[in-house]
């Protein structure tokens, strides 16, 4: 869908904010802005829309990425900090097994990060 002002133009599709004055276009390739946009696409589109028509989408989307991506690394390192396994890992150099639990984190982090930021 596409939601369009005199200024600037969302295509939810593409996932990409143009400016239509410079011509400039934004592409967002997180996941979490393409779940968003197309949760508010059906949900409050009028709400994307006052945010196109005021001009503030790019900023809107770039701030939204950026504190999911803060919030998503602070819980993973909250649960890695209190991990024997771990930080035992991580003491004795054992980097494969202290990525895998990280990782295993972050996405855990994820599914909590995403039902607050995004679903809403």
């Amino acid at each position: 869908m596409i939601f369009k002002s005199d200024k600037w133009e969302l295509d939810t599709e593409k996932i990409a904010v143009t400016n239509l004055e410079s011509g400039e276009t934004t592409a967002f390739h997180e996941a979490c802005i393409r779940l968003h946009l197309h949760h508010r696409e059906e949900y409050s589109p009028e709400l994307l829309q006052k945010t196109v028509d005021e001009g503030n989408i790019l900023q809107y989307l770039e701030d939204l990425a950026e504190v999911v991506r803060n919030k998503i690394d602070v819980q993973t390192e909250m649960w890695c900090e209190q991990d024997k396994e771990y930080l035992i890992a991580n003491e004795s150099g054992n980097i494969l097994r202290a990525s895998q639990i990280k990782n295993a984190y972050k996405f855990t982090a994820r599914d909590s990060v995403y039902a607050t930021y995004i679903y809403v």
